[in-house]
């Protein structure tokens, strides 16, 4: 599981690494694309650390939950779609959950019940 910048993270460790299931949590595409939405006149493209998660998607096996935050003021949900839709449709599983924002979403009822829905059909006998 990775949330924002944590989500580039869990995508290349589960590229790298059998796992039953990823969750992502206000994922974005690449770190590149998402700075250049608040960095237009920079050089963005020179970033050494680049989390791009896009890249991984091919070597991806796992089922994978993505989580956005409808109003999500830090990641804007285009990054967060263009993420999703790099995966088969039978892959991976998103959940907007509305009327949040990017450092709220762990408030919400619902992104608690999806995120606990996905784990239980991946870990059987898991205790919540």
């Amino acid at each position: 599981m990775g949330r924002s910048l944590g989500s580039g993270v869990a995508v290349q460790l589960a590229a790298a690494r059998p796992v039953r299931g990823l969750v992502l949590v206000t994922p974005f595409d690449s770190l590149v694309n998402l700075a250049k939405e608040y960095f237009r006149w920079l050089p963005v493209r020179l970033l050494r650390d680049r989390f791009d998660s896009l890249r991984y998607v091919p070597d991806l096996s796992a089922p994978v939950l993505i989580v956005i935050a409808a109003e999500d003021e830090i990641v804007p949900m285009r990054r967060s779609r263009a993420l999703a839709d790099a995966f088969r449709p039978e892959q991976a599983s998103v959940v907007v959950i509305e009327g949040v924002g990017h450092n709220t979403l762990d408030l919400a009822p619902d992104y608690l019940r999806a995120v606990g829905s996905f784990l239980d059909a991946r870990l059987p006998g898991r205790n919540p």
